[in-house]
């Protein structure tokens, strides 16, 4: 606790701060403007898949910078992503499909060994085995692609008006640069 007296010099702070949409790039230069570490490019948070993360929201922000709109540039990373999960994608409805197929002998199984448990899920492994099912194959694109949109989609719509942008084309995007600096409170 502070005492102040009667005719001393007025306490004076400097408070910086930062109102605006989390563009990565203005949260990035914050330290330098403010003179010390802000830790504002903190605020963005990529969670456990940052390595996965980073890269995306680079790529983001490039495609912003082409198109000049988020929800166009979220479609275009969307599209990218399901690009480069192509393979394992069709992989996947290969296996699924080669599953769906086995339905009738896996009911022929569970029906037989109804008993006993792990002959069956020894039986069932033998059956897949037999005929170069993978059960998993079917999990892996679709747990690729939630890792990677899961984190840089909501992101991009917290940082201002990718939502709005994306549904109405006719909105102004709450991103356009809008700064308030306060650089001294009494």
């Amino acid at each position: 606790m502070t005492t102040f007296k009667h005719g001393e010099a007025p306490l004076t702070k400097e408070v910086v701060g930062y109102l605006g949409p989390k563009n990565y790039d203005d949260l990035q230069e914050a330290d330098a403007a403010a003179g010390f570490t802000t830790g504002f490019n903190k605020t963005i948070d990529l969670g456990w898949f940052a390595f996965i993360g980073r890269p995306l929201l680079w790529l983001l922000q490039k495609f912003h910078g082409v198109v000049g709109n988020w929800g166009l540039a979220i479609i275009l990373l969307t599209f990218l992503v399901k690009g480069l999960t192509l393979f394992w994608t069709t992989k996947s409805m290969r296996s699924m499909k080669a599953m769906a197929a086995l339905g009738p002998q896996m009911k022929a199984l569970q029906a037989k060994y109804a008993d006993d448990k792990q002959r069956q899920q020894a039986e069932t492994m033998a059956l897949y085995k037999q005929h170069n099912v993978n059960p998993v194959a079917g999990c892996l694109p679709i747990l690729l692609q939630i890792a990677d949109l899961a984190r840089v989609v909501p992101d991009a719509v917290e940082r201002g008006g990718a939502l709005p942008a994306a549904v109405h084309p006719g909105v102004e995007s709450t991103t356009s640069p809008r700064r308030i600096r306060f650089t001294s409170c009494r």
